[in-house]
């Protein structure tokens, strides 16, 4: 058996200019068990390789970092199958390489939580954006009533917390469907991890996620995302047998709204289609996720 308590999964890819700092955010977290930080390199071509073996001997916890270079390129999906499949934790964290952990405790905060709360299959928390050409720091805002135990009814009517949040039981896969075509593998891990348990949000802010444009999100094209976030959705509804049907088809409504907002060139189509997905969000949110 692992003696290893949490595995870190960070995917590395044209990051070097924030991955020490991504990095060292993880090793320096004061948590009272065993950690490893997979680095997962996707053949990145920067100087990732370089910046990982100065850490390894430089650090007090450079020997916690397990590192590997994919040869060739696998691309987003398939390089979280691997770090995933490499991972001995019983819990899972994840930290991309352009992000970074702000709170010293939120591993031992997260581990603690799930030790004691055997119905919890997920913790998340608040983050802050940290947007790179004007390096302001916008906290996130979330829609729920965080007070109250939140399942995965909630995160399907809509998706909160980020990436760098999430602290799961590694006790499940990603299906074998989530391709580089995926956009929201981060969704998919949720999903899969939290099952039918309950999610811990913690009112904190765990960590920053850096918004520039060479990150997914500011890169990938509003139509292509649109597609790709539909078939997703597709997919995850036929995994759970249609038991949520009702938030999943409410959640391609506002997924659709979002877009087609996003894609408007139109300012009157474009405050109808604004005013359209407020209220789906609302309704997904209010109504389904009570049910």
């Amino acid at each position: 058996m692992s003696n290893v308590d949490v595995s870190v999964i960070m995917p590395a890819y044209k990051q070097a200019n924030y991955l020490a700092q991504a990095i060292t955010s993880v090793l320096d977290q004061q948590f009272s068990g065993v950690l490893e930080l997979i680095v997962a390199d996707d053949k990145s071509p920067d100087d990732t390789e370089m910046i990982v073996d100065k850490i390894v001997k430089t650090h007090p916890n450079g020997h916690a970092i397990v590192y590997f270079k994919n040869d060739p390129n696998l691309g987003m999906a398939q390089n979280y199958h691997k770090a995933l499949s490499v991972a001995k934790g019983t819990y899972l964290a994840f930290c991309e390489g352009d992000d970074y952990w702000i709170d010293p405790y939120k591993t031992q905060k997260q581990f603690d939580f799930l030790e004691a709360n055997k119905d919890y299959n997920t913790c998340v928390g608040r983050y802050k954006f940290l947007f790179e050409t004007t390096q302001n720091f916008v906290a996130n805002r979330e829609l729920f009533d965080f007070r109250k135990p939140l399942s995965l009814k909630n995160y399907l009517a809509f998706n909160f917390a980020h990436t760098t949040t999430f602290f799961i039981r590694n006790n499940f896969k990603l299906p074998k469907w989530v391709d580089n075509w995926v956009f929201s593998v981060d969704q998919c891990l949720i999903i899969y991890g939290t099952q039918e348990g309950k999610i811990k949000y913690f009112e904190e802010f765990l960590s920053v996620y850096r918004m520039h444009e060479k990150n997914q999100t500011s890169a990938a094209s509003a139509g292509s995302h649109s597609d790709n976030n539909l078939r997703f959705l597709e997919l995850v509804n036929k995994d759970l047998g249609g038991k949520y049907e009702y938030l999943i088809n409410n959640r391609i409504k506002l997924n659709t709204y979002y877009w087609n907002m996003v894609q408007q060139s139109n300012p009157l189509m474009k405050i109808i289609l604004k005013a359209r997905y407020l209220f789906q969000r609302w309704y997904g949110i209010k109504i389904l996720a009570k049910r």
